[in-house]
């Protein structure tokens, strides 16, 4: 995006940056088929496996991620249905949030309730002006080098939306 903000000259890099954002289209995608190859709980699995059977390969231990998924988008529906509602409307980013309380360590991120998994805004790296829902779950633990993480497991929706610099009255 080549817009900036007309006070402090920042670029702005996604939906977020923006005060205002008219919602065009709203794609709710495939389920994405996950392997969680990297999480403490895969690194427990394999440990477990017997390091003397274990192959060395890591990945051999990977999770399936997709039935918890699947599970989690029960508790997303209402908000899916909510994002539907916005399509040719303006909303501020912020309401376009996902309903549950933003994790107290990934604050940029909400934890599915009765889940292992967490969803988050974050803009298509490989598009212009379209936002995604993206699922995520617990990564590696980084140690000193950066403690705890998520690991994206892929988006579950496509916000497409035009910004606008000033506020504009709502009709």
């Amino acid at each position: 995006m080549s817009e900036s903000c007309p006070c402090c000259g920042r670029t702005f890099e996604g939906m977020t940056d923006y005060p205002l954002v008219q919602i065009t289209r709203v794609e709710i995608l495939p389920i994405p088929e996950a392997l969680d190859t990297s999480s403490d709980e895969v690194a427990e699995k394999w440990l477990a496996s017997g390091r003397e059977s274990a192959t060395g390969d890591i990945s051999l231990s990977a999770i399936n991620r997709t039935p918890e998924i699947a599970a989690a988008i029960d508790a997303l529906g209402n908000y899916f249905g909510k994002l539907k509602t916005y399509v040719g409307h303006e909303a501020q980013p912020s309401e376009l949030e996902p309903p549950f309380p933003a994790d107290s360590v990934f604050t940029w991120a909400h934890r599915v309730p009765d889940s292992k998994l967490f969803v988050a805004l974050r803009e298509a790296a490989d598009r212009q002006a379209v936002c995604q829902l993206v699922v995520y779950c617990r990564g590696p633990s980084l140690g000193s080098a950066g403690g705890r993480t998520l690991q994206p497991l892929g988006p579950l929706v496509a916000i497409h939306y035009r910004g606008y610099l000033l506020d504009r009255a709502r009709k």
